[in-house]
């Protein structure tokens, strides 16, 4: 793809340290895209703090009383944001060689 080829080679991001001033190629704007994955501090700090309470004494009492399975979707939901932020860690690693190799191709 031609204009693939060309957002690479001039890119503005990624090229910057050759004076490029061209459109930001798909690579950065996956980049982009993948930092706007990371998860609001404040709803990651309530619902962590939630979940430390419901592990503890008074979390199990309640639990114990409540006939719904909510301890069980908590430790889902953590381990869900956990395979979400490993899957990030991934995903920028193989974005990163891949920009490398192409740049290595410049």
């Amino acid at each position: 793809d031609i204009v693939a080829l060309y957002e690479n080679t001039h890119c503005k991001i990624c090229k910057a340290d050759w004076n490029q001033q061209g459109p930001q190629c798909r690579h950065c704007k996956i980049g982009d895209r993948l930092n706007e994955l990371e998860p609001d501090r404040v709803t990651v700090f309530v619902l962590t703090t939630l979940y430390n309470i419901l592990r503890g004494s008074l979390g199990t009492q309640i639990l114990a009383s409540a006939s719904s399975n909510l301890s069980e979707l908590a430790k889902l939901f953590f381990d869900a944001l956990e395979a979400q932020k490993r899957e990030k860690v991934v995903a920028w690693r193989q974005w990163r060689t891949h920009l490398d190799l192409l740049n290595d191709m410049d």
